[in-house]
């Protein structure tokens, strides 16, 4: 466990309202993973702020759809 996630010991209780497109994509990642929205929604976070603090200073994201495929670059809007 990293020291990010032995920071706090309190919990932070967040409402959300999700468009369409992203509540799509939760239930997708539910699908997949078998984890509650809890943990879809704690795990996506760091990932995407990791993301745009790459993005920020300047990197890129390039991904990969499978082993044979092109890599491309990843854009977020």
């Amino acid at each position: 466990m990293s020291t990010d996630d032995q920071e706090g010991s309190s919990l932070d209780r967040v409402t959300i309202n999700l468009v369409p497109r992203a509540s799509r994509a939760l239930a997708e990642v539910m699908a997949l993973t078998k984890d509650s929205k809890t943990d879809c929604v704690n795990r996506a976070l760091p990932v995407y702020a990791y993301i745009e603090k790459m993005l920020a200073r300047g990197g890129s994201v390039t991904v990969q759809e499978g082993p044979d495929a092109e890599p491309y670059k990843l854009v977020i809007f």
